[in-house]
């Protein structure tokens, strides 16, 4: 019998599948497990944040709220259920898109992030081991690309060569002020604090502070250097060590427990090993603290 010919296969297919095995693990495996706690981490995040209030800088109706939350929880409900698992991020790739159609154009960057993973999850899918495979290493790509992105952004904008950014939150964030307004003397936070941003002429809003400049420009460095290590399997590991740190670090004094759980949750899909599913009761317990903490006590800013 004759051997069926092989198709040749175009220099773009070789280029796509060089791509996609750089966000690839070394040895071969089944990531469905891990991908399942991770988008049950992520529909949990969504219904959480949406259940609270915590909204991309845009005030939503109660009406709508509580609408959006239903439906989130609903898309909750059906990722344990075998048989109408894969209808839940769909359902959520459905809210989302409605709620930045209604806050837009008052959306942060992270809200884009979300939207993507719901999309990944719902068209590449991860049903079978080759569709996990793709599926994980595109999330790993598109986590890359959004931290090199945020670091040249903030290059482009040049808020953080004086410290501009920062020195604009010390004054308009307590929080900020708590952790970053350690690093200046205190006759500077006093004047910071002591201006009112809509009153003309006021200013100026930045810091020569060797500490806080330093902590500004290093922000924008990390981003953009961190995307590298990630990607490159030698230094993964390490990679994701000072990801965590340094989202552990940024996001406690800026208090975003819901972008940082975020972060947390798609830079351990980095890690070689499947982490999301051993670690799946913590992340429950994170998100159940924050909406209890936003719910009883809405003094303590969290967002």
């Amino acid at each position: 019998m004759s051997e069926v010919a092989t198709p040749a296969r175009s220099r773009i297919d070789r280029w796509i599948d060089a791509l996609f095995a750089i966000g690839d693990d070394p040895a071969p495996n089944d990531p469905a497990a891990r991908l399942r706690a991770f988008e049950t981490i992520l529909l949990l995040h969504l219904f959480v944040t949406v259940a609270t209030g915590a909204f991309p800088s845009a005030h939503v109706g109660v009406g709508l709220q509580y609408t959006l939350s239903a439906v989130l929880g609903g898309c909750l409900a059906l990722r344990f259920s075998a048989r109408f698992s894969p209808m839940a991020s769909a359902g959520a790739l459905c809210v989302m898109l409605a709620l930045l159609t209604y806050v837009f154009p008052q959306t942060g960057n992270h809200s884009y992030l979300e939207l993507w993973l719901l999309v990944c999850l719902v068209f590449i899918g991860y049903a079978k081991p080759d569709e996990g495979t793709v599926l994980l290493s595109t999330v790993r790509w598109l986590a890359a690309i959004m931290l090199f992105y945020t670091g040249f952004q903030k290059l482009l904008h040049g808020t953080y060569f004086d410290a501009h950014f920062l020195a604009a939150q010390i004054m308009l964030k307590p929080a900020f002020a708590d952790v970053f307004g350690l690093m200046i003397p205190a006759e500077e936070l006093a004047r910071l604090q002591a201006i009112r941003w809509n009153e003309m002429g006021a200013g100026p809003v930045h810091s020569q502070a060797p500490l806080l400049l330093l902590a500004s420009n290093a922000v924008y460095l990390f981003e953009l250097a961190i995307p590298f290590g990630l990607l490159w399997q030698r230094t993964r590991r390490q990679a994701v060590v000072a990801l965590l740190v340094f989202t552990v670090a940024i996001q406690s004094g800026a208090r975003e427990a819901f972008f940082g759980g975020l972060l947390v949750n798609v830079c351990l899909l980095f890690w070689p090993r499947d982490l999301h599913s051993r670690f799946l009761w913590v992340f429950g317990t994170y998100y159940a603290s924050i909406g209890l903490l936003r719910i009883f006590f809405p003094e303590v800013v969290l967002r």
